[in-house]
């Protein structure tokens, strides 16, 4: 049954139609913007800046070079000081920031600190030794001189730093040339008394004496060295002896000549470093200076304002003007209907593409087969996809069908509509369908004689069918078709077997087409054939026409039991609707009621909640004219919900954001661990209702809610009495399967809910899901929790632990937490989540084969689990305590 409600035309008259509420959303969007943009304007703030470079000290090395030269980390270093607590104190002191006479531990001093460093931006420039120095402030001169006053005292704050690095240099030279000189003396001293010691004139001198009295003796002896002997022997002995004095008198000088040297490199050195201390070293400057501000840095811009305005108010009409056609044609349409006509709605049906089938398919796999075409599939849904919203809907008008069968007054039901295009035999068919599937013999008549459908969609013979019965030229036995027709048209076994229930449905196709047509249907012969089928068949459903084109859909509404009118309102208005409804009357037809067919399946959740299953489905679009003075309550406070959030996303647009601010470093701050007493299992309550849910049933929400009407559908109870349908009463189940993750690792927790945000923040950057939990701990007040992951032992977050390198991670056992709902639309949980958020609530997700179970909380004790649950029952929010 395809549905291409969407239409580019249809959408431009709906815009054109309601143009007034576009021009008036696009005028409150910008009066609103100026009146955002004054109440949420800053004050105008100047920006103030300045670049200082550092330069390494040159040099050819040694120590004196190693003393003096830059780290590889000064930028850094430098970068840290300035927004340190000391360095900004002084700076505020100098610019009276802080009043003459404020104490430092006054707590105004840290505010006026924090502060200063909030309006305070300092960032290296690439990989340059130039840190670029922002200020702002709201009077440019301030700013100016802030600026200013940073940059100096920072390169005064180096400069005398450098100058002590200078001073302990030369200190430290000083303290090694006294020690130089010191042992120069004493080695002078001891080369001196060795000198008068030995009396030492020139021991060259002596030594060369020496040596030429040894030649002299050595000369007279000759041959005959016996009597000078002992004079050579003497002679040797004070040459031995002198050469010991000329060893100790040289090595002495020696260390007297390294000592004077070692004295003098320390003495030019010593003056070097003077010199260098005396020039005022141009190592750290200022190379950009600062600048007296023009203009305020966060200036509105006023045109992008203006323009985003603009465009949130076009887009904001759009909204307002599909949502108030879609309202207009939901609950207050079915309301008209039933109001106005009097004529009960007994099915929704919504429109359905090939791409929505998909899902509802059963998993025919392994049973082969060729797939059924895209016409074929979406005019037999409730064969080919039972699993599907469409199927359901068309179970749904089974049930109200079934109502009305219990009496066994109606046997014949036409199924007819005010025009051609409205689904009347795709209805026809998937009833038929339906009432085979729910066990009934079920009889489906082509009486459509100018546009039958039926022989292509079942893959049948059109002849014989209904026009040869009527002329006579076979009998009405002989024209019925059944599986056996299906499979020899075409359609394989295994496609008719996907889902039970088709070998109960007959049909008799339309037939030949004679050559003159006529009023077959108002002949004796027809309900002579009606009288035949309604013995032989529990029920017969007759493929109608359209009432408004053509005279057979009242002649036959005249002769069958009961009348069902298909009404498409995206395309037949409430008037054709009324002149179908009226000429069916003149006939006396017994209309059964309307079913609403290709209605928008976005609509559908809150019809079906009224009227039907309670499920809900995804959106498409729809569009007819209704009057829309019921909602005006609806769309007013909808329209100002997406005016401010609108509004909002703009704010990121109205101002710059240019300074950087410092965020504190993340500090865990210290709980003592609780005594932990033996916790005893807790089973939950389960109605005795409870076990008659599918979980694969469950709809969106904390529950599944079981109805009437749902109950009416299910083929176990196809006997309900007739009448209009009442109410549906509810009941609910909770569906979480308790108890499966009582663990979690603990990382930490802070007394405030900023710093366990930010925590959770910290943690998120490495990869780690986090979550909070408010904990009264008594005389030590409230504090915050922090944990990360569900497990069902110990081992389980051991594994986490190791895998996420987390260091300080401890595994903790807090089974009871408060169960919010389980979602299978994303688009739902993320809005209950976003309720929890915006009142300080920290919600996460467990998910299910079938579902996403959102909770809060992690507690030791079920007390603390039923404080919370108080909590959110304050607020509205449905919950229970469980055990994770």
């Amino acid at each position: 049954m395809s549905c291409n409600c969407f239409n580019l035309p249809g959408y431009l008259k709906v815009a054109k139609k309601r143009k007034g509420i576009i021009i008036s959303a696009i005028a409150v969007s910008l009066l609103l913007s100026l009146i955002f943009t004054a109440w949420r304007a800053m004050p105008p703030m100047y920006l103030s800046s300045c670049s200082i470079k550092f330069t390494s000290a040159p040099g050819e090395g040694g120590l004196l070079n190693r003393l003096l030269s830059m780290p590889a980390d000064e930028i850094e270093t430098q970068q840290a000081i300035m927004l340190s607590h000391d360095f900004l104190a002084g700076v505020a002191a100098k610019t009276l920031l802080i009043k003459p006479g404020m104490r430092a531990d006054d707590p105004k001093v840290n505010d006026i600190i924090e502060d200063l460093r909030s309006r305070l931006s300092v960032e290296r420039e690439g990989k340059a030794d130039i840190l670029r120095v922002k200020v702002v402030d709201k009077d440019p001169d301030h700013a100016l001189k802030l600026a200013e006053t940073l940059s100096s005292t920072l390169i005064k704050d180096y400069r005398d730093a450098h100058d002590k690095r200078l001073d302990e240099v030369i200190a430290h030279i000083n303290e090694e040339h006294q020690a130089t000189v010191d042992k120069l003396k004493a080695k002078e001293e001891v080369l001196e008394r060795f000198i008068r010691e030995n009396r030492l004139v020139s021991i060259d001198l002596e030594g060369e004496a020496l040596f030429v009295k040894k030649n002299e003796i050595e000369g007279k002896a000759g041959k005959n060295n016996t009597v000078l002997e002992p004079e050579l022997k003497k002679v040797n002995e004070n040459i031995d002896l002198h050469m010991d004095k000329k060893i100790e008198f040289d090595r002495l000088k020696m260390e007297i000549e390294s000592l004077r040297n070692i004295s003098a490199f320390l003495e030019k050195k010593r003056q070097e470093t003077m010199i260098r201390k005396a020039e005022n070293p141009d190592d750290v400057r200022v190379v950009t200076p600062a600048q007296r501000a023009a203009l305020p840095y966060n200036e509105p811009d006023y045109l992008k304002t203006v323009l985003s305005a603009l465009i949130a108010g076009i887009i904001l009409g759009l909204i307002l003007t599909i949502i108030i056609e879609a309202i207009d044609h939901s609950a207050v349409l079915i309301e008209k209907l039933e109001k106005e006509l009097k004529v009960r709605v007994i099915g929704i049906i919504p429109g359905v593409e090939q791409k929505d089938l998909a899902s509802g398919k059963p998993d025919s796999g392994k049973r082969g087969g060729a797939a059924p075409s895209a016409e074929q599939s979406i005019a037999l849904v409730t064969h080919f996809a039972p699993g599907t919203l469409v199927s359901e809907s068309f179970r749904g008008l089974r049930a109200n069908i079934q109502a009305a069968l219990h009496d066994g007054k109606i046997k014949s039901i036409a199924v007819t509509g005010s025009y051609p295009g409205e689904g009347r035999s795709t209805v026809a068919v998937n009833l038929s369908i339906g009432l085979a599937q729910a066990g009934l013999r079920t009889l489906l008549v082509g009486s459509d004689i100018t546009n039958p459908d039926l022989a292509a969609w079942f893959s049948l013979d059109e002849s014989p069918g209904l026009t040869d019965i009527l002329l006579g030229s076979s009998q009405w036995e002989e024209t019925v078709k059944t599986v056996t027709e299906m499979i020899i048209g075409g359609m394989t076994l295994d496609r008719i077997m996907l889902t039970p229930g088709l070998d109960k449905l007959n049909i008799i196709t339309r037939g030949a087409l004679p050559e003159k047509q006529g009023e077959l249907l108002g002949t004796k012969g027809f309900s002579e054939f009606l009288d035949a089928v309604k013995s032989a068949y529990d029920i017969v459903i007759l493929d109608s026409t359209p009432v408004i084109s053509s005279a057979d859909a009242a002649t036959l509404a005249a002769k069958v039991d009961g009348t069902i009118v298909v009404y498409n309102p995206a395309q037949v208005s409430m008037r054709a609707l009324k002149r179908t409804l009226t000429q069916l009357s003149r006939v006396r037809s017994n209309i059964i009621g309307i079913t609403l067919n290709c209605v928008r399946s976005g609509l559908i959740p809150q019809a079906l909640r009224e009227k039907y299953a309670r499920r809900e489905v995804r959106d498409s679009e729809m569009h007819a004219p209704v009057k829309k003075k019921n909602i005006a309550k609806t769309i007013i406070p909808l329209a100002a919900i997406i005016i401010i959030a609108a509004l909002c996303w703009q704010r990121d647009l109205i101002f710059k954001e240019r300074t950087a601010t410092t965020v504190p470093e993340l500090v865990k701050a210290p709980e003592k661990a609780l005594e932990k007493k033996p916790l005893k299992p807790e089973t939950p309550e389960i109605k005795p209702d409870d076990a008659d849910i599918p979980a694969s049933k469950a709809p969106v929400g904390i529950a599944v809610e079981k109805s009437v009407a749902t109950e009416a559908v299910d083929q176990k109870q196809p006997e309900v009495a007739p009448g209009p349908p009442a109410p549906a009463e509810t009941e609910t189940v909770f569906i979480y399967q308790e108890g499966r993750f009582p663990y979690s690792v603990y990382l930490g927790s802070f007394n405030s809910t900023s710093q366990a945000k930010r925590a959770i923040d910290h943690f998120a950057k490495s990869g780690i899901a986090s979550f909070w939990v408010k904990v009264n701990l008594g005389e030590k007040g409230i504090w915050y929790r922090v944990y990360s992951g569900e497990f069902t032992d110990k081992e389980g977050a051991e594994a986490f632990i190791n895998e996420k390198a987390i260091k300080d991670g401890e595994i903790r056992k807090a089974p009871y937490a408060v169960y919010t709902g389980g979602f299978t639309d994303r688009a739902a949980l993320e809005g209950v989540a976003s309720i929890l958020k915006e009142n300080d609530y920290s919600p996460y997700i467990i998910a299910d084969e079938n579902f996403d179970n959102l909770l809060n909380g992690a507690f030791v004790t079920k007390a603390g689990a039923e404080e919370l649950s108080a909590e959110l029952n304050a607020l509205g929010i449905a919950n229970k305590v469980v055990l994770r």
